[in-house]
């Protein structure tokens, strides 16, 4: 009887801890999937992109609507494909005043000069993307067909970008430091579930050991109670 319960005991335990060992195992593995995914997509490098949430030419004559810009429609931004992207936004500037405002720009290292000095102000992993962000945006200018932009209008615009660029990329930054936390936190409960997959696996190979050791000695006890029966036997 006793022995009876002992094996259904040892049969629950044993079904208890497969089943706990192989939910630890999944939560390892799913651990390591978003690990995996946040680090891919924060941590890994990305290629710089001229789009900035909230900062293209729309958006500032939306804001700026009250001051009396207008304009008729918006074309696609695109990034410029020549290098460097500053002296490309500094091309489709003096293109725009000279074509809309009848403005020749006979020195234009003053824009230059600009466009570089908010370039300098940023950290140097995004001076990059911001050349590639202002000169989208003074192609879209510069392709923009409704009333033309006065050049104080056109100085607000570069004031209005590079703040926006600036707001833009610390709500990257801060969200980057999070998933990165929040990374770290995933491998922690990775670890600690495959701890709990190790010592269940070691509970259950002891209850193994030591269930085949009692069968070993049951074995052999009865090998030698048979040997002194025969014995006497004879």
């Amino acid at each position: 009887m006793l022995s009876k319960l002992e094996n259904a005991y040892l049969y629950i335990l044993r079904v208890v801890v497969l089943a706990a060992a192989t939910l630890a195992l999944i939560g390892v593995l799913v651990g390591l999937a978003r690990s995996a995914t946040f680090i891919a997509d924060f941590v890994g490098s990305k290629p710089p992109t001229a789009e900035v949430p909230g900062g293209t030419l729309g958006d500032f004559v939306a804001e700026k609507r009250p001051q009396g810009v207008t304009l008729d429609s918006q074309p696609s931004s695109a990034t410029p494909d020549v290098q460097p992207k500053i002296k490309a936004a500094v091309r489709s500037l003096a293109h725009y005043v000279r074509t809309r405002l009848d403005v020749v720009l006979a020195d234009q290292s003053v824009l230059t000069s600009i466009f570089t000095d908010k370039s300098a102000s940023l950290p140097t992993d995004e001076q990059e993307q911001y050349g590639a962000s202002v000169a989208a945006l003074m192609d879209q200018l510069d392709n923009s067909k409704g009333n033309p932009l006065s050049t104080e209008q056109i100085a607000s615009l570069i004031e209005w970008h590079a703040d926006k660029f600036k707001a833009n990329a610390e709500v990257a930054v801060v969200q980057k430091q999070a998933a990165q936390v929040q990374a770290v936190q995933t491998l922690g409960v990775a670890g600690a579930g495959f701890g709990v997959f190790v010592a269940l696996v070691f509970c259950f190979l002891i209850v193994k050991i030591e269930r085949n050791l009692r069968i070993v000695h049951t074995i052999r006890a009865q090998d030698t109670l048979s040997e002194a029966t025969r014995k006497s036997q004879v």
